[in-house]
């Protein structure tokens, strides 16, 4: 009898204290978008006016030809504010196709 008592507490004891968990409550701040978003945004926005505009896929072709980093990148904001065609910046021509108006809003977020 005392040892069925023992085995019954001790398996009580087991229970009780493997059968607690805490728990854990994590709240994320979902305030800013997603980078990936961002940068998603202004890859639609450009898609559509190089798509559209010829001139602006020279432009982006001559820019990338300068090589400024040892490779063809096109920093955004080294020539957003350089003509293209027709005395419209980089960023005029970007800002037609900006159909959410989201441009302005990209710009002060990332850094690019």
């Amino acid at each position: 009898m005392k040892r069925n008592t023992i085995i019954i507490l001790s398996l009580t004891s087991l229970f009780v204290f493997f059968g607690c968990t805490k728990e854990i409550n994590i709240e994320t701040e979902t305030t800013l978008p997603d980078e990936n978003t961002a940068l998603s945004d202004f890859a639609e926005i450009l898609s559509s006016a190089v798509y559209s505009e010829l001139p602006l896929r020279d432009f982006i072709k001559s820019e990338a030809l300068k090589e400024f980093d040892r490779d063809f990148d096109v920093f955004y904001p080294f020539v957003k504010d350089e003509i293209v065609y027709d005395n419209q910046t980089f960023r005029q021509i970007l800002e037609k196709y900006d159909t959410k108006g989201l441009l302005q809003e990209i710009e002060a977020r990332e850094p690019f």
